[in-house]
């Protein structure tokens, strides 16, 4: 069976986007795949029940997952997990870049995941311009509660991060102990 490709896949902005590149954020494309998950994001939020048809438009790479209340993403189409996994409330995923999370992990509540770096000129910043970085996260990891995981993180199976940690690019995350 034939597929065609989306249009925004074709974007230029889109392209330099996902291949760590410097991209605008303000390309009309973008933006509006932005809203389209804010809506989803908010439905969801709102939804009385859990709505499997809109967690699937909204997430269409998570095969099983347990939110918390006040999620947030900027695409969603970018977050992969091909397992289980729950999370707390009030995640936010920013994934400019494809965001991995490995199978059987838990994350803790106010935790952010960002693949966004902004660009250090002011006036770069202003126009919105910003670099994506992948993340990986490694299968029955536990991500503790106000975690940050920036862009380029890479952590490994089976690690606990604690409450309130910061994983950086700079390093692969695995603990020492």
């Amino acid at each position: 069976m034939h597929t065609q490709t989306p249009d925004w896949e074709n974007n230029p902005a889109f392209k330099q986007m996902i291949s760590a590149q410097w991209y605008c954020t303000q390309d009309p494309q973008l933006k509006a795949l932005r809203t389209t998950a804010k809506r989803r994001c908010y439905a969801l939020n709102n939804s009385a029940s859990d709505d499997k048809a809109l967690l699937s438009s909204l997430l269409p790479q998570v095969s099983d997952v347990k939110l918390g209340e006040h999620f947030h993403c900027d695409y969603g189409f970018q977050i992969i997990c091909h397992g289980f996994f729950t999370a707390g409330d009030f995640l936010t995923i920013l994934d400019g870049a494809t965001v991995k999370i490995g199978q059987g992990c838990k994350i803790g509540n106010g935790v952010v995941i960002s693949t966004v770096s902004h660009h250090e000129s002011p006036t770069k910043r202003f126009e919105g311009w910003q670099q994506a970085f992948p993340v990986v996260i490694g299968d029955n990891v536990t991500i503790g509660n106000g975690a940050t995981i920036l862009p380029g993180a890479r952590i490994s199976d089976n690690q606990v991060i604690p409450d309130g940690t910061v994983v950086s690019s700079n390093r692969f995350y695995q603990s020492l102990g």
